[in-house]
């Protein structure tokens, strides 16, 4: 993934989660990773598979969509 479109997709994360007033150890507990998960995922100390982004998006309501580019 492209490194600006990861960055914002994070952000949009972050912003959901703080605007729904959930913790970072309370969204562990949602998604079902070890204490930290989040907080490590949110600084960029570490990156989510996947599938555990798309749990993280579904914990706050939200979806992650994907878009193809057709190759001329």
């Amino acid at each position: 993934m492209n490194e600006p479109a990861y960055e914002k997709l994070i952000n949009s994360l972050i912003k959901a989660r703080k605007k729904q007033h959930i913790s970072q150890h309370e969204l562990d507990d949602m998604i079902g990773t070890s204490s930290g998960q989040v907080a490590k995922w949110e600084v960029g100390a570490r990156k989510p598979r996947a599938f555990l982004l798309t749990c993280w998006a579904d914990a706050l309501g939200g979806y992650i969509k994907f878009y193809t580019h057709e190759k001329k």
